[in-house]
């Protein structure tokens, strides 16, 4: 009886690795496979982070030329804002004075 549940045991553990385990020995590439076309897709199980700075600085000039301004920067904007506000306080005195 004993030697029956060990085997039922041990065929179900066989079964329930085989339904568990990834589909087939051969899922990634090897090395000869570089430069062919994949022959499925494959997903990473995790975010992998490949940095290439060349790309990735040319992808960032060509997005910064395509992006139009938002507004300029003036230099005489704070000069041209003061002398407005002493002009509008100028016409306010006058009007008291008149």
């Amino acid at each position: 009886m004993r030697l029956l549940l060990l085997a039922l045991l041990a065929g179900l553990s066989a079964g329930a690795g085989w339904l568990l385990a990834p589909p087939g020995l051969d899922r990634l590439p090897g090395p000869e496979a570089l430069g062919k076309p994949a022959p499925a897709t494959i997903r990473a199980d995790r975010d992998v982070d490949v940095t290439d700075e060349e790309a990735t600085g040319r992808r960032r000039a060509e997005a910064a030329a395509l992006a139009r301004p938002v507004y300029d920067h003036d230099e005489a904007a704070p000069d041209e804002a003061a002398a407005r506000i002493h002009a509008a306080f100028s016409l306010m005195r006058e009007e008291e004075a008149a």
